[in-house]
């Protein structure tokens, strides 16, 4: 039990992801900086590494700390959701059902066993969420531009986690826009709000891109496997139907020619020439594009993912075929009762930020995983009128 409690990362069952995550923790508590393979680096997002190597250096490097890690921060995700739903319903109830089914989603259960990020995005995502709700619902400006600023500050760490949130303040102000530009006043305090939430991601940020700018040459915001994930997921052999691999991602080490020999690159430059490979085959191939999107699309609904991993697709599976009726009802449900208003807006950001990061990179669950707990309040709406039907009846 102790041996696969204290289980080094698992190549097999998370990629390379969770073995360099978890080198690039142990350099840091080593003091040996962000490196990999004695380099600098900045290929993978800083957020999670850093994280865990504080807690390596307070107790050491054993493997079973990012199990206990992880755990807990999943378990203070549920307790957040269920504050969250209960500040966007007043429904203990609802709350609770959420909370309860985030705790026993097996997914969810599934990566606090392995170095990923998806745990602390999860955690970072309904924290942001919660204290954006409570600033929109703030008595006076004051205190909503100042739980404004704090929410930025966490987006900041967010996107240092996962990138796919540098692009959350465009959904969640655009909406807000959109919602609740009724007059002057409310457009200005929108772009006070907008403002003070993105100063908080910079000064989150801008070390992180100090840095790189000093170890790499260039201000690299995140990550520098943007355009690895980009190519690998628009170029011809992902746009065909018949691929096999439609719509998903395949490494580009099965797209380089003769021409593009990646030795001869460093990080910075092979990752612009990657986005410029993908850009490429994107504007030479334009009627593709619909078709690509679509697969992109379908394989995000796919309930039954394409992996190797056998347990993996087994547990998407299962939660899919137990959870989706119920999400799928909780919609209707919260359509035809009206149960929507201005608070849901930064969990309707969120399903954008999905959204668009499927349709620029690719369709696949660990991309889906960072907003699951917002799924989860529609799932746990539909638990909850079907459990009043049954009362009712009996």
């Amino acid at each position: 039990i102790y041996l696969g409690f204290n289980a080094p990362p698992d190549f097999n069952a998370c990629g390379a992801d969770a073995v360099e995550y978890e080198a690039l923790a142990h350099s840091l508590q080593k003091g040996e900086g962000y490196s990999m393979y004695g380099h600098p680096t900045a290929f993978r997002a800083p957020g999670y590494p850093l994280f865990l190597s504080l807690f390596y250096t307070v107790f050491g490097h054993h493997f079973w700390i990012n199990k206990v890690l992880l755990s807990v921060v999943g378990a203070l995700s549920c307790v957040g959701l269920f504050f969250l739903v209960r500040l966007l319903l007043s429904n203990d109830r609802i709350a609770t059902i959420a909370g309860v089914v985030m705790a026993v989603f097996p997914l969810q259960l599934y990566y606090t066993g392995h170095f990923v990020s998806e745990p602390l995005a999860i955690f970072l995502n309904v924290l942001i969420t919660i204290i954006m709700v409570k600033s929109l619902s703030a008595p006076d400006a004051k205190t909503a531009l100042k739980l404004c600023f704090f929410a930025g500050l966490l987006c900041g760490y967010s996107t240092l986690t996962r990138s796919a949130n540098l692009i959350y303040p465009v959904m969640l102000f655009g909406l807000l826009f959109i919602f609740q530009s009724k007059s002057r006043e409310c457009v200005w305090g929108m772009v006070k709000g907008a403002a003070i939430f993105i100063l908080g991601m910079v000064l989150i940020m801008a070390p992180w891109a100090i840095r790189n700018k000093i170890v790499l040459g260039k201000p690299v915001l995140v990550a520098t496997n943007g355009g690895s994930t980009f190519w690998g997921s628009n170029n011809a052999i992902v746009a065909d139907p018949h691929s096999g691999n439609w719509g998903g991602w395949i490494t580009t080490n099965k797209l380089v020619g003769p021409n593009l020999v990646k030795s001869r690159f460093s990080e910075v430059d092979l990752e612009k020439r990657e986005w410029q490979e993908g850009l490429s085959y994107l504007k030479n191939n334009p009627g593709q594009i619909p078709v690509l999107l679509l697969g992109k699309l379908l394989r995000l609904m796919n309930p039954v993912p394409q992996s190797a991993n056998r347990k993996y697709v087994l547990l998407i599976a299962a939660s899919t075929i137990v959870f989706l009726p119920f999400f799928i009802f909780g919609i209707y449900i919260a359509v035809r009762q009206k149960v929507f208003n201005i608070l849901f807006i930064p969990v309707w950001a969120h399903f954008l930020v999905m959204l668009a990061v499927t349709m620029v990179f690719y369709g696949t669950e660990r991309f889906k995983t960072p907003y699951q707990p917002f799924l989860m309040i529609y799932t746990a709406i539909g638990i909850n009128f079907l459990l009043n039907r049954k009362r009712e009846k009996q």
